[in-house]
């Protein structure tokens, strides 16, 4: 985080990670797609930076994985639109 980022990011991630913060920066493009082909993801930080558009459908299976495996965090962004549909394994 606090990098002064402000361009896209490479899609798909080119290694598997654990934790990817990438908060406060200056990323104003669409939130990307690598979340929901991260499987090993288990904390994922966007915040306050200038996202802009919706939240992609594909995120869906990322956030219903397991109820406690993934951290989304995306507030004070720019964002529009409906979450997409979730499916949670209980």
């Amino acid at each position: 985080s606090y990098n002064q980022l402000n361009d896209e990011l490479p899609d798909p991630l080119p290694v598997p990670l654990r934790l990817l913060n990438l908060s406060h920066n200056y990323i104003h493009v669409q939130l990307p797609g690598f979340a929901s082909g991260a499987p090993s993801l288990a904390q994922l930080d966007l915040s306050f930076n200038q996202y802009s558009g919706g939240i992609p459908a594909g995120w869906g299976g990322l956030l219903g994985q397991s109820a406690a495996s993934v951290e989304v965090y995306i507030q004070n962004n720019l964002l529009i639109g409906i979450l997409p549909e979730v499916s949670v394994r209980i």
